[in-house]
């Protein structure tokens, strides 16, 4: 790494700031152009999102002051808009900071490459290293948090070949799949999905104006533009009071139109009371489930779409036929997803992360593997279409209400787990499957619902009912005196 002999001015004044705990020892600064004496912009910042309100204060003029830190553009050093030029400093240990700063040289330059502009030079001043980039990474709100995001993803264990994206998306898995739950690993999780295509499409996605993102010139107030304007807002902008909401629609037909996703899918038809608009207010979770019905190549939905388990095993008793070998799946969905192709990568992750409990559990417990497919749910003579998943399970799980009730229990337990407790596991265990479900009690809050109180409060009989569910439901029983039949 090049060590330069430029004097930096430092920024004296040194305001307390309110910033969200971060374990990252890495802190940002700007620094003025050559013409303006290489002076630090403002105090050294550790939440990223003030660096965007500062590059706002640049171009509007309006004055960033929040939880403390203050940018005016008549009594700061100016930011220099024709190049990113970024201070950084690390409170790690000297030997390690190195490391950690040509690392992060590393990621820039991969996707610099891929974006075909220069590339970012990065010099070494005593304790403090100067980014020296593209003014593409200050185009948009959405670009500085990347960029500095990246940078401080160097101080987690990335191994990765250069330019070699494949490399570096099964670098970034691994560090999603890790129990890691620190804020860069948390973004990562968010916005892995969709960092290539934002920046494949950023002309499209991004409206300019003065030859910068449009954003840094709406009319909001400094708290919503700096709570709202980062790379995780951009992915997760689903609430049309967002600044992001009309960028997050672009971004959403990027990817319909780039993969054209739902409309590659296995179609499962509903009728229009499906029960897919409808909410019930009394569940504290948005995810649905219905039975479907395959006859020959069709795959209907028979019942409505309920939060409430018990609604589910009733409805299904009522559509139970003794004279033909019908093949019922369950289908799972969360409310107003839609065709909401961004959201529904999100909850495709915790669907599968529940499959793969089933999955143990199964295993373990000696059942028929269930397999999970994504699907299309098609309202009959409507184009409405419906992102959801089919979970073609053992006959086990369907053929008792208690049985029904507890897949759909576990199912909903480890989706909201998964969202909640922001974990993924690289290999489930009993020790995973006990942390779930006693989730509740170990955290005691009262903002969990209703499904890990239930799942904490029959732990311990879940064990004793899967090993002895033959004797329980199955054995002597025919199906016209199964217990569905007995409670129609």
């Amino acid at each position: 790494m090049k060590k330069s002999k430029i004097q930096i001015i430092p920024f004296e004044t040194k305001n307390s700031l309110s910033e969200i705990y971060q374990t990252s020892k890495i802190t940002f600064a700007f620094i003025s152009a050559p013409k303006d004496g290489y002076k630090q912009c403002h105090q050294f910042v550790k939440c990223r999102d003030f660096l965007q309100d500062a590059i706002r204060t640049m171009l509007t003029g309006s004055v960033s002051k929040i939880y403390g830190f203050e940018y005016d553009k008549a009594k700061n050093p100016p930011i220099d808009l024709r190049r990113t030029r970024l201070l950084v400093k690390s409170s790690a240990a000297k030997e390690k900071v190195d490391d950690v700063i040509l690392k992060a040289e590393k990621i820039v330059h991969h996707y610099e490459t891929m974006l075909n502009i220069p590339l970012t030079a990065v010099t070494k001043h005593d304790d403090l290293y100067m980014f020296n980039g593209s003014n593409f990474w200050q185009f948009s709100p959405t670009m500085i948090s990347l960029y500095t995001l990246l940078i401080r993803l160097a101080e987690y264990d990335i191994d990765f070949e250069l330019y070699n994206d494949v490399s570096l998306n099964e670098a970034f898995n691994k560090l999603i799949a890790s129990d890691n739950h620190n804020n860069e690993i948390t973004y990562l999780r968010s916005i892995k999905p969709f960092i290539n295509k934002i920046l494949a499409n950023k002309h499209y996605i991004f409206v300019k104006a003065s030859n910068f993102d449009s954003l840094y010139f709406k009319s909001a107030t400094i708290s919503t533009f700096h709570n709202g304007s980062g790379i995780v807002s951009l992915c997760t902008a689903t609430d049309k009071a967002a600044l992001y909401h009309e960028a997050y629609k672009r971004l959403q037909n990027v990817l319909v139109d780039d993969a054209d996703e739902i409309t590659k899918l296995p179609t499962v038809l509903t009728t229009r009371n499906s029960g897919l608009y409808h909410y019930q207010y009394y569940a504290s979770t948005g995810i649905k489930f219905c039975i479907s019905e395959q006859d020959g190549d069709v795959n209907s939905a028979v019942t409505t779409f309920v939060t409430c388990r018990e609604q589910l095993t009733s409805g299904f008793g009522k559509i139970l036929k003794e004279d033909k070998p019908n093949k019922y799946t369950l289908i799972v969905t969360v409310e107003g997803l839609a065709n909401n192709t961004i959201a529904m990568m999100k909850h495709k992750q915790e669907i599968f992360f529940a499959k793969r409990v089933i999955n143990f559990i199964e295993a373990k417990y000696g059942m028929k593997k269930t397999a999970v497919s994504t699907i299309c749910l098609q309202q009959e003579d409507s184009k409405f279409k419906h992102f959801g998943w089919l979970f073609s399970c053992s006959n086990e799980w369907l053929d008792s209400p208690v049985m029904l009730s507890l897949f759909t229990l576990i199912i909903r337990s480890v989706m909201k787990y998964s969202s909640l407790a922001d974990k993924v596991y690289k290999e489930i265990t009993d020790d995973v499957l006990n942390k779930i479900c006693t989730f509740k009690k170990e955290t005691g809050s009262s903002y969990l619902n209703k499904d890990f109180e239930t799942l904490t409060t029959c732990f311990k009989n879940i064990d004793t009912i899967l090993k002895n569910r033959k004797v329980l439901f199955f054995e002597n029983i025919t199906k016209k005196d199964n217990y569905y039949v007995s409670v129609k």
